[in-house]
């Protein structure tokens, strides 16, 4: 298709007589040829016939007057496009794609958008529609394989709407006004008593000048991006020895080092007695603290944490664990999961925007992850070690598509990142890097489920041999 459009972008494409009663892989064919051949008509092979196997958009019984009308599926799958993409409305770039198809059309007078989506794979996917623009109000169609289900009116679009795996789905924008970031004066700060908090003071790794910059400048970004650091400030005194020595102060977490978790809260507690059941762990428990893991692995991966030499820094201790009563659950749980060591973060040596060094981090990775989750399962097999996984991923699946949105949110804001550090810290070069390979992270969750799940499967070599 992209082929095609290359070689013949002068002229108008038309599509004609073509079918297939895969329905929604008709909707998907459909808009892949509007997205990448740029089509300005697609033509359906067969539009009203007699008892034709499917092969039409509306089967009649007879050629009589007094025929029985039959709308098959395939007729309301072009319902996604024909009756709303109109006469003169023209297709929009989308900036981003999920692993969905996205396709979006925009009236003449600019005043409707209409967005499909195809999801032709087995996993959802998450919607969010940064426009611009206010949205007025809207309308949401979807067909669905599995069910049998076709043009069925879902209400409005709510941002981060689940797209469920093999759908196909129309979502009709009325678009208000432009909407103008408003600018804020800053605020005089208030002068109030201090916080109740426990304060940790911590030296620098590093006494190279700059450094403390460079420290905090990694802090404010990617607690900006949604990163579980806590707001660092820097501070500088005299020890006596070496004259002035940067430290910085962050509030103490709540919570305990992952690794140093006691047996007892991996089990139910009697809310009335406070007494733990130790006879067997919680599987409830053990699964919600994999998928807090899941997420901190993928926070690992965005935010590069690795030093040559020492290069594990996933589950070393510096993952904070609080515990808090889930109301879920109606009992205590891991709630949280805060990060306590800034070393090795943007530490991946090499920056370049390739395929190779890309698949490489990728591999690095993964492969500690797996030795933390193979332990993990070990130790808790309350759980299958598939349960365990499947956990992890979600966690990890989660936080990457949390980070990811609070970065297109604010993407001007996060590309145009420039803080004042000495050039030797290669901060600008590091944070493309991060960027970058954080879409990438995003775009290729699948391609990031099989390769944890093909190594995982390698620490079982009996179980392949088998």
């Amino acid at each position: 298709f992209q082929e095609l459009q290359k070689n013949y972008a002068d002229y108008r494409l038309w599509q004609t007589e073509w079918y297939s009663n895969d329905y929604i892989g008709l909707g998907d064919v459909i808009l892949n040829e509007l997205i990448s051949e740029n089509l300005t008509a697609y033509l359906y092979w067969n539009g009203v016939w007699i008892e034709d196997n499917g092969n039409c958009l509306i089967e009649i019984s007879t050629w009589a007057p007094d025929a029985v009308i039959k709308r098959l599926p395939g007729h309301y799958i072009m319902m996604h496009f024909s009756k709303f993409i109109k006469n003169g409305y023209k297709r929009v770039d989308v900036t981003e794609e999920l692993s969905s198809k996205v396709g979006a059309f925009l009236s003449p007078d600019e005043n409707e958008l209409v967005v499909v989506v195809s999801n032709n794979y087995v996993k959802a996917d998450n919607l969010f529609i940064d426009i611009n623009r206010e949205i007025k109000d809207s309308k949401v169609y979807r067909s669905t394989k599995t069910t049998e289900t076709y043009m069925e009116e879902l209400g409005t679009y709510e941002p981060g709407m689940k797209i469920p795996a093999m759908t196909l789905t129309t979502i009709v924008l009325e678009l208000g006004d432009e909407i103008v970031p408003e600018v804020v004066e800053p605020e005089t700060p208030e002068v109030t008593e201090p916080e109740d908090t426990r304060i940790i003071e911590k030296r620098l790794a590093h006494s190279s000048t700059g450094y403390g910059a460079y420290t905090l400048a990694r802090v404010s970004a990617f607690r900006s991006l949604g990163i579980s650091y806590g707001r660092h400030r820097l501070i500088a005194r005299n020890d006596g020895a070496a004259g002035d020595i940067h430290y910085f102060t962050r509030a103490r977490y709540p919570g305990i080092p992952f690794n140093k978790i006691p047996k007892m809260l991996f089990c139910n507690r009697d809310l009335n007695t406070g007494k733990y059941d130790l006879s067997k762990e919680s599987a409830d428990i053990v699964r919600a603290l994999i998928r807090l893991l899941g997420g901190s692995a993928a926070e690992a991966m965005i935010l590069k944490k690795y030093r040559k030499g020492q290069e594990n820094h996933y589950c070393d201790s510096k993952e904070i664990i609080e515990f808090g009563y889930d109301v879920r659950y109606g009992k205590e749980m891991p709630i949280g999961l805060h990060l306590c060591s800034i070393r090795g973060t943007m530490g991946w040596e090499d920056t370049s925007l390739t395929e190779d060094n890309l698949l490489k981090m990728f591999d690095f990775f993964m492969s500690e992850f797996v030795k933390t989750v193979k332990k993990y399962a070990e130790d808790h097999p309350v759980l299958s070690r598939y349960d365990i996984a499947d956990a992890f991923l979600e966690g990890f699946s989660a936080k990457t598509r949390e980070v990811y949105w609070n970065y297109m949110n604010r993407r001007d804001q996060f590309d145009n990142y420039s803080p004042r550090v000495y050039g030797d810290y290669r901060f600008t070069e590091k944070w493309s890097f991060v960027l970058w390979s954080l879409q990438e992270q995003r775009k290729r969750l699948d391609y990031l489920y099989d390769l944890f799940n093909e190594k995982l499967a390698r620490e079982y070599p009996e179980e392949l041999e088998g």
